[in-house]
């Protein structure tokens, strides 16, 4: 996916700090901030200024404005989140300390007034792109009002001290305030402009409702893609403790955060524990080509997930390397369960696997459990790989058939609790005791690795499988890592349930779910302008009003 740009998203994706933190930080930054201002204007210029000036920059120039002006974020603004408007004026805060230090070198009060208003037109800028960027256009009025309240007061202050010193008139205040307005109109054209690009690689999407969503990982719908009726399979297992079902559709969960199918394995992980439920999510071999544009049609495929018929008997698991990768799988009265691992691939056209199986009777998983960006190529139909890959798995799926059956015993486990949902699923078959276990992530790392070989001892074969989840974009950026000692934990309490079960496998069909197809390579476009373009544009239009000022 690495070729997509997708998860450059995930750099403006954190986890903002609570009211209580900021407020915190503000106060104490704001002290820290006049001190070292007190000491440049001391040092560097000839304005007397006395100690008890220290405590009156922190109140009045730092922390009145962003106090009023996080406020008014969340009285004007009711979408926009109180501690993200806090944050936003901490940030500002910032800025203020920056240009203040600056103003200190000024060696003219002509140079000092330019300084002055390149400061207050920079945190107009920044609240007007952030608050556009996260609320969308829908506000853009209020947007633009609400941005002015911290520089204004942040100008009343800076004039009350400073104005006996600079000697500005009132229409040199005019005139600044007519180019902070004016660049603020060049910001919203700017912003239109590459809303355009953007509608000019595919229509009917809005790039300010894609950064919103994506900083407010609100469930949005994607106005694109065609209707299909992908299968869906159904993998469970039972014992006298209970039972474990295992959706499978044939979609992939994506593009990315809360649109379209971004939080399908999410979502079906949740349903499928509610109650006294216990299920989990696996990934078929496909690529964004097979993204929901519509994360409500979750429901259809979760309609599919169905009993299906049981069985005592299987095979052991029998495991194959080839050239492309190594295949794990099992059968079970005409049924095949086949776990695919190719190390040098991420993703798959669907009807490289799709056309080359029985879906009636063979699930495919993709086990997707490659090192984070270790790779990013796709196996596409048509091409040799694809060629290859096929071959193996009809290879595969023949000596399968060929398995003798005995008794089946299994146990499982689904662990919630923590940030990461996990599921561990333990089978043994005339004497062979392996594992399945997997996590609700996109990807392994470098330590899953090293863990999965410890655990490997432990059982004649162990498969370790990701989700390929796309929802997880924000729990990426947070660093969440899976806890290996309630990973363990799982695998123990799997253990204890094992004993005789049964296994079945299951075929539906959604009926009417819309597939991005050809439209995700337009998103993806759309994508990449935003990337590339907004921050060169702003980047412009900012030297640009330096060299405008100055």
């Amino acid at each position: 996916m690495g070729m997509d740009n997708v998860e450059s998203f995930e750099w403006i994706i954190f986890r903002i700090p609570e009211v209580r933190t900021s407020l915190i930080a503000m106060t104490f930054l704001s002290f820290l901030y006049s001190s070292l201002m007190y000491l440049g204007f001391s040092k560097f210029t000839a304005i007397p200024i006395e100690p008890s000036m220290v405590f009156y920059l922190a109140v009045m120039l730092f922390i009145l404005p962003a106090l009023v002006a996080g406020e008014i974020y969340t009285l004007v603004l009711p979408d926009y989140p109180r501690h993200w408007g806090y944050f936003l004026v901490a940030a500002n805060q910032f800025f203020t300390f920056v240009f203040g230090m600056i103003l200190t070198g000024a060696n003219s009060s002509v140079n000092a007034w330019r300084i002055v208003w390149l400061g207050l037109i920079t945190l107009f800028l920044v609240n007007t792109l952030v608050l556009t960027l996260t609320l969308g256009s829908k506000h853009l009025k209020k947007i633009v009002l609400v941005s002015l309240i911290q520089p204004l007061i942040v100008l009343l202050v800076g004039n009350h001290y400073l104005s006996p010193f600079l000697q500005f008139r009132w229409w040199d205040y005019a005139s600044n305030l007519g180019v902070l307005l004016f660049t603020g109109l060049v910001l919203g054209l700017l912003l239109h402009v590459i809303q355009y690009l953007v509608g000019s690689n595919v229509s009917n999407v809005s790039a300010f409702n894609l950064t919103s969503g994506l900083l407010q990982k609100k469930q949005q719908a994607l106005d694109l893609g065609y209707p299909a009726n992908p299968e869906v399979h159904t993998l469970q297992i039972e014992n006298e403790e209970g039972k474990a079902t295992i959706g499978v559709p044939w979609v992939h969960p994506g593009p990315l955060g809360a649109f379209g199918g971004g939080e399908l394995s999410t979502t079906v992980i949740e349903k499928l524990n509610q109650g006294v439920g216990n299920g989990f999510f696996m990934h078929v071999p496909s690529n964004h080509e097979a993204d929901m544009a519509d994360p409500d049609d979750a429901e259809k495929i979760l309609d599919e997930v169905e009993r299906p018929e049981m069985y005592d008997e299987a095979s052991k698991m029998i495991k194959k390397d080839y050239s492309l990768g190594t295949l794990y799988g099992r059968r079970f009265d005409g049924k095949n369960l086949v776990f695919m691992q190719i190390p040098d691939y991420d993703d798959y056209e669907m009807s490289v696997v799709r056309d080359c199986v029985d879906l009636d009777s063979t699930l495919v998983v993709d086990l997707h459990n490659h090192i984070d960006e270790e790779t990013s190529q796709v196996v596409w139909s048509d091409t040799a790989k694809a060629e290859e890959l096929r071959r193996m798995l009809k290879d595969f799926v023949s000596e399968l058939e060929d398995q003798e059956v005995s008794e089946y015993n299994a146990g499982f486990d689904t662990d919630l609790t923590g940030d990461i949902p996990v599921f561990t699923w333990v089978e043994e078959v005339d004497g062979q005791r392996t594992l399945v276990y997997g996590i609700e992530g996109n990807g392994s790392t470098e330590r899953l690795q090293e863990l999965h070989e410890s655990i490997n001892e432990d059982f004649d074969e162990a498969v370790f499988f990701t989700t390929d989840t796309h929802a997880s974009i924000h729990e990426m950026a947070k660093g969440s890592r899976v806890d290996e000692n309630r990973l363990r934990e799982s695998i123990a309490r799997a253990k204890e349930t094992l004993g005789e079960a049964g296994i079945g496998l299951g075929t539906g069909k959604a009926e009417g779910v819309k597939l991005l197809q050809s439209d995700y390579q337009g998103l993806i476009y759309s994508i990449n302008i935003m990337i590339r373009l907004l921050p060169l544009a702003l980047i412009s239009m900012y030297v640009l009003m330096v060299l405008w000022l100055i």
